[in-house]
């Protein structure tokens, strides 16, 4: 379960999510889940004010997986187009940490 704080500088031309991705050693995706982003009263991206905060509870579930080491990464997309939100350093995933499945 991982809990995601969103302080947006808002408002945004659509709707926005955040994806929670789990990779393996080769950068493939193993699993993952989306979630929408509402402001505290129930408003998408676009309606929001200056400044504003999303508060998202993601379960990432991870059946199965074999012992070894996973990347996190955490990014925020625009729900219409798909496109992710680019970040100051124009890069487009976030690099959270890592996860080992111990054996």
């Amino acid at each position: 379960m991982a809990e995601v704080l969103w302080e947006s500088p808002g408002p945004y031309s659509g709707p926005l999510a955040i994806s929670l991705r789990l990779l393996d050693t080769t950068g493939a995706v193993v699993a993952q889940v989306d979630g929408a982003l509402w402001n505290e009263l129930g408003e998408t991206a676009q309606k929001w004010r200056m400044p504003e905060t999303s508060r998202l509870f993601l379960d990432l579930e991870t059946p199965d997986l074999p012992a070894g080491d996973y990347t996190v990464e955490l990014f925020p997309y625009q729900v219409e187009t798909l496109a992710p939100l680019s970040r100051a350093d124009n890069e487009a995933d976030q690099w959270l940490g890592t996860l080992v499945i111990p054996p």
